[in-house]
């Protein structure tokens, strides 16, 4: 039994004829009525009444066509669904972030990816830089937001997602006050 058989069994039922099922699906009639001859073969059974006329479902035809609609239905929320995974479109996403990343241009990111895409999802986890970093190289984690610059973190690819300006209030020590940037490590004690 093949799918095409199943679409052509359910088009001559909606049509009432092998030849509108055939004009339906753009295939030509003695394929359509040799293919559900076939099928009535292999399953033993009449699925339809022939005459000039048209063709008319039998009543296990027309239990046959709820299950084989059901069947290509399913079938196409499973196509729909692999397409819109392979798409990013559903699935699921583990993104790991660092505390204090935990408002701001991250929530609205948020926020922003989940309207988009209602589907997909997301599974948040604070966590210390050591665990983003290890999540991602073990794969248990999809996507870690950090701190620092893109070019600070070895063996994962990274890229700039924004970039906002802390302010950082120091008693007076002069190695920390004249430098331009202060990064996160550089403020441990």
């Amino acid at each position: 039994m093949d799918l095409r058989h199943l679409r052509y069994v359910v088009a001559a039922a909606r049509n009432g004829s092998f030849s509108a099922a055939g004009h339906e699906l753009n295939v030509r009639q003695p394929i359509i009525s040799k293919r559900i001859r076939a099928l009535e073969d292999e399953l033993g059974v009449s699925l339809f009444d022939r005459a000039t006329s048209g063709a008319w479902l039998t009543p296990t035809g027309q239990e046959f066509v709820v299950g084989a609609r059901h069947i290509i239905d399913a079938f196409q929320r499973l196509s729909e669904r692999a397409k819109a995974s392979g798409a990013g479109e559903t699935g699921r996403l583990v993104i790991r972030f660092y505390k204090s990343m935990s408002s701001g241009c991250f929530r609205i990111a948020l926020k922003t990816f989940r309207s988009k895409f209602p589907s997909v999802e997301v599974e948040l986890l604070e966590a210390s830089y050591i665990e983003l970093k290890a999540g991602v190289m073990s794969g248990t984690t999809d996507l870690a937001i950090v701190v620092g610059e893109t070019g600070r973190t070895e063996l994962v690819a990274c890229l700039p997602l924004w970039s906002a300006q802390l302010v950082v209030v120091l008693t007076e020590d002069p190695a920390l006050a004249e430098k331009g940037t202060i990064y996160w490590s550089e403020l441990k004690g």
